[in-house]
């Protein structure tokens, strides 16, 4: 997201110590700048926010103490702000000032951000004089255009709080979704596991039985005897029917 407001031109010196203000503020030990003459200046300057002093060009033009830097960019490095930047062009009486904000940076820092921004490049305002100086019409344009400007800044701010919104929301689904399918996988497990166990545990209970039924038929006489009796009885009426059905046949 990006917001862009005008300000009030400062000489390159008071500009890099604004800007400078502005990562001490928010804490930011890390930024890149990049400085450009002018727009058809391909070749820019680029060094460490921190270490302005020691870089020879940015120096001389610093000491002419004037205007000349055309383009002035500096890239926040530090968490949570990497990824933004703030961008100074040069125009006519007023600087315009573009604020590059992370579509994911929370509400807090962005607030900070902007609030520390502005602090230091401070938005151009007029007063009633300079309504008057410009005459009824032109002044009720930009009072206008203003006030459209304040109604976009709004609306981008309430989107950025929906997104974040919406993404809490879409994390806490995700998070509930995931609870759930955990637990009925576990509960399922439990319950196969459970009825594993206990058809597991009444077929042993049955081999059990029944090797302890066959031990008994073997260790008692009569049973024993009883029980060979009946194989016995079996095979000869086996026997018997076979002959029977041959005899029919013949």
């Amino acid at each position: 997201m990006a917001k862009t407001y005008e300000t009030f031109r400062l000489p390159d010196k008071k500009l890099l110590e604004a800007l400078a203000a502005i990562t001490k503020a928010i804490a930011a030990k890390t930024s890149k700048l990049t400085v450009r003459l002018d727009e058809q200046h391909r070749q820019a300057i680029n060094c460490p926010l921190e270490e302005v002093e020691g870089n020879a060009e940015i120096q001389q033009i610093i000491k002419l103490n004037a205007s000349l830097m055309g383009d002035v960019s500096l890239a926040i490095g530090a968490p949570p702000y990497n990824g933004c930047s703030i961008m100074v062009r040069r125009s006519g009486v007023t600087d315009s000032v573009t604020i590059n904000l992370r579509n994911d940076l929370p509400v807090p820092p962005a607030c900070q951000l902007v609030a520390s921004i502005q602090d230091q490049l401070k938005p151009y305002e007029r007063d009633e004089s300079f309504d008057k100086l410009l005459g009824d019409e032109l002044a009720e344009f930009y009072r206008k255009r203003e006030e459209g400007l304040v109604r976009l800044e709004a609306l981008a701010q309430r989107i950025v709080e929906q997104n974040e919104e919406y993404r809490r929301k879409l994390d806490q689904e995700a998070q509930a979704t995931q609870t759930r399918l955990h637990e009925q996988h576990e509960a399922l497990s439990k319950q196969l596991q459970t009825t594993y166990e206990r058809k597991d545990k009444t077929l042993h209970e049955r081999e059990h039985s029944l090797e302890k039924r066959l031990k008994e038929i073997d260790d008692d006489p009569f049973l024993n005897c009883q029980h060979q009796n009946t194989n016995r009885s079996k095979h000869y009426f086996h026997a018997a029917l076979a002959h029977s059905v041959w005899s029919t046949c013949l």
